[in-house]
């Protein structure tokens, strides 16, 4: 359900089922559950706080790592208590941002404690968030359920607003930047791709198997992968012009499954998928899958 990298290069999975599994290569793996801690059911998202701590937002609040006998341990934070935790993310700051309910969008510095919350006074709506976002600008995106919201949050009370050009795009949930100014987000009603405050929504009619586009991820040779709500595979895609020039992955071409709930591409450019048959490693020729 989420993916991460370390600074060994090791690859952390977050499991549907509750806890974390750490890929230590040719098929060995370490895994993390409530019997070290990590007792808050499903994982959605992860992050590393300035000091290479590893953070996870899940079904029960926020869990933090930390070291006892030199072997690895969780305890929940205080940052969004007992509740229903979907995205996790670190700013340039270094301060951490996920959100709940009812508490809303939450600003959580891990060096003082410090949690600052913003809401409906900011201009968000009262839901929480599926994915948030930081741009090189140091702008903000939150994906909710009632569509993409950005702002800048030094104000008191900040100021945020539903992004202009994205709307009717329904529920959001990826947000991706690959170039500073470029952004590719999924949504329930299509796949927004913006570029420097121009959008534009591509769906089942230019070639995706469906409009709900849920996980994507971007490559470095400017292809954009995306999977979908419903178990409908992987898509990988290509503007040329306006137009998308599509490629579908399913069981026969090589997918262990076709529901798929989060890509991620690691520093050697594989990509790798997590869903309901497993983990799953694309090298550019072949799917292996664990």
């Amino acid at each position: 359900s989420a993916a991460i990298e370390d600074r060994e290069g090791s690859v952390w999975l977050g499991l549907f089922g509750g806890g974390v599994a750490r890929w230590l290569g040719e098929g060995n793996w370490e895994s993390f559950t409530a019997a070290e801690g990590l007792s808050g059911g499903p994982v959605w998202q992860m992050a590393r706080d300035g000091k290479g701590v590893l953070w996870v937002a899940t079904q029960k609040g926020v869990y933090t790592s930390y070291q006892r006998g030199g072997k690895l341990r969780w305890r929940r934070s205080p940052m969004a208590g007992e509740s229903i935790t979907r995205a996790l993310i670190r700013d340039r700051a270094g301060n951490l941002w996920t959100g709940a309910v009812p508490d809303g969008v939450i600003r959580f510095s891990p060096e003082t404690g410090r949690r600052r919350v913003f809401g409906p006074a900011d201009g968000l709506p009262n839901s929480r968030p599926n994915g948030i976002h930081e741009d090189g600008s140091g702008r903000i995106w939150i994906a909710f359920p009632e569509g993409i919201y950005t702002g800048t949050p030094a104000e008191r009370p900040a100021s945020f607003a539903i992004a202009a050009g994205t709307e009717g795009s329904g529920a959001c949930y990826s947000i991706r930047e690959p170039r500073p100014g470029e952004f590719w987000i999924g949504c329930r009603n299509g796949l927004l791709h913006g570029v420097d405050g121009r959008w534009r929504r591509y769906g089942g009619k230019d070639g995706l198997r469906e409009d709900w586009v849920g996980a994507l991820a971007c490559g470095r040779k400017g292809e954009v992968w995306v999977s979908y709500h419903g178990a409908l595979g992987i898509t990988r895609l290509r503007l040329e012009g306006d137009r998308l020039a599509t490629e579908h992955w399913n069981r026969s071409s090589g997918l262990g499954g076709e529901l798929v709930y989060s890509l991620f591409f690691d520093s050697l450019g594989r990509l790798w998928s997590a869903g309901d048959r497993g983990a799953g490693v694309y090298d550019g020729k072949i799917w292996r899958y664990y």
